[in-house]
């Protein structure tokens, strides 16, 4: 079993920076020592199964070190379906009335003349703007994340992002990205989704390997089933990214933590 929350109680408020990802019933809280290029890991924190409209409180902690203005910067970054297109966000949002009551955000990519476009439910706009919004937090989307992150590769690219509930796939090839989130509930349904994207790219998985972080290990039977249908996996371990402490979990689980700091 994958250990998910822990704190390791660290008083230190000048160079802590909160990540926070926020998906349509949970948020996920993250504290990172920053110190130069060096980023430790403190606290981690998950709240599941959330009614924004009636989520009133954040942990402890974390509303605490908020109170005392402790944390040096707060990226939120969005884990909810998102689209890719060209920079027309308006007609797009007219083909689709429900979106009237949502809250837009877009934001251009890196790697294409195409916008990344999300949405957020006005409840999470509402808690996020209650709790961060004296700090001028940043709000960004994890396909915009991916794609700086790999914006200088000029190879085809597959990553494979796991939170315990969906699959997040992002593919760049040629001047195209693909970017996908699925629920999942077994291990055959998220190597479906992986090898649909790569027929979808028409990418062959015995050619190019597969770039994964999350929360997935290398003696679970879900890495053993992708090993043997996929040339080569890499698990996205950061040289820059430590656990504080004795604590010694691997930092693939917390690379879309990552990404939110590197990418803020």
């Amino acid at each position: 079993m994958i250990l998910r929350d822990f704190n390791h109680g660290l008083d230190i408020s000048t160079k802590k920076m909160l990540s926070v990802n926020l998906f349509p019933d949970s948020i996920f809280y993250c504290e990172i020592l920053m110190d130069s290029s060096h980023w430790q890991i403190l606290s981690h924190h998950s709240s599941e199964n959330v009614d924004f409209e009636q989520l009133i409180y954040l942990p402890q902690d974390i509303e605490q070190t908020l109170e005392s203005d402790g944390y040096s910067r707060i990226n939120i970054q969005v884990m909810s379906p998102a689209a890719s297109m060209h920079k027309d966000a308006e007609a797009f949002k007219k083909q689709f009335p429900s979106l009237a009551h949502k809250i837009h955000y877009s934001q251009n990519l890196l790697s294409q003349e195409n916008q990344c476009f999300f949405v957020l439910s006005r409840h999470q706009n509402n808690f996020l703007n209650n709790h961060f919004g004296a700090f001028e937090y940043r709000i960004k989307h994890f396909m915009f994340s991916l794609d700086t992150h790999y914006y200088d590769k000029k190879e085809d690219i597959a990553h494979c992002h796991l939170d315990g509930k969906k699959v997040h796939l992002y593919i760049k090839h040629s001047n195209s990205i693909l970017y996908n989130s699925f629920d999942y509930h077994s291990n055959e349904d998220v190597l479906y989704f992986i090898n649909a994207a790569y027929d979808a790219t028409k990418l062959n998985p015995k050619k190019l390997g597969l770039n994964i972080s999350g929360w997935i290990d290398q003696d679970s039977a879900l890495w053993k089933m992708l090993n043997g249908y996929l040339i080569d996996i890499q698990v996205c371990n950061p040289i820059t990214l430590t656990m504080f402490g004795e604590n010694k979990l691997p930092t693939h689980h917390f690379f879309d933590h990552y990404l939110n700091v590197l990418c803020g």
